[in-house]
């Protein structure tokens, strides 16, 4: 007797008779190509509206809020002197550094600068937190010594928002300036990552096809299995169930 729910019309067997360990590599095999084109997709697309953004924009510290997205240039004043330094690991860094760690420090107005004791704790008006990835430059090297940089004015060069930045690192680095005593409002105000420009739209809009190219075939060909399933598993009636059944050379 035939099992007419798991045989198809092409002679096939059904998807439904697939052994697991197969299941289970499709499964994997699925699951990378829909995280590695919807990643693309969606580096692709962030790149595009930061174009869509139009061009850099000069700002001073005090012009920046929450709502502040793009390439910027922004004055203000850089508090070496509050800064954290916070390993790919998410180790809180205290000794040298070296340049795959990010260091996060407060931008406040320039005018904080200006004053001959800097205000610390609440009394600090911060206006963005900077993320400086690598401190191989100036004199990282002396920090394991206790070395603290002096606020500094300075331009700050950089991208806010549009998927910038590592939000794991820079939630350990706020967590951190809030425990040294800085305003819990810190986690409000913009990321800056310095010296991130835009990249090539040509290559963003690659990036963006290639991605929705794949979702795409994925789900065409999901469908095309399914559907091939759905009208290849229907019962067989009796006269074609016989004609599976008959056995070579039966008419001679």
């Amino acid at each position: 007797m035939l099992d007419s729910g798991r045989l198809r019309k092409d002679g096939l067997p059904s998807i439904t008779s697939m052994p697991i360990r197969l299941w289970f590599m499709l499964a994997l095999l699925c699951a990378g190509i829909v995280f590695g084109s919807g990643f693309a997709l969606y580096i692709g697309a962030q790149e595009i509206r930061l174009h869509q953004k139009g061009p850099r924009q000069d700002l001073r510290a005090e012009e920046l809020d929450p709502r502040t997205r793009g390439w910027v240039m922004v004055r203000g004043c850089v508090r070496h002197d509050l800064e954290v330094a916070v390993s790919p690991d998410g180790i809180i860094m205290t000794s040298e550094r070296d340049e795959n760690d990010h260091v996060f420090y407060p931008l406040t107005p320039e005018s904080e600068c200006d004053d001959a004791d800097a205000p610390h704790g609440g009394g600090v008006h911060i206006k963005a937190l900077v993320d400086a990835h690598g401190s191989s430059n100036g004199l990282s090297t002396l920090y394991a010594r206790g070395y603290q940089a002096p606020p500094t004015p300075a331009w700050v060069e950089g991208i806010i928002g549009f998927g910038t930045g590592d939000g794991r690192l820079t939630y350990l680095a706020t967590r951190e300036l809030v425990r040294r005593g800085l305003e819990e409002r810190i986690s409000h105000v913009p990321l800056l990552v310095k010296g991130r420009r835009p990249g090539s739209l040509g290559v963003a809009w690659a990036t963006a096809v290639v991605g929705a190219h794949g979702l795409l075939l994925l789900l065409f060909l999901g469908g095309m299995a399914l559907r091939r399933h759905l009208r290849g598993s229907m019962p067989f009636t009796n006269g074609e169930a016989e004609w599976y059944t008959e056995t070579p050379g039966a008419d001679a």
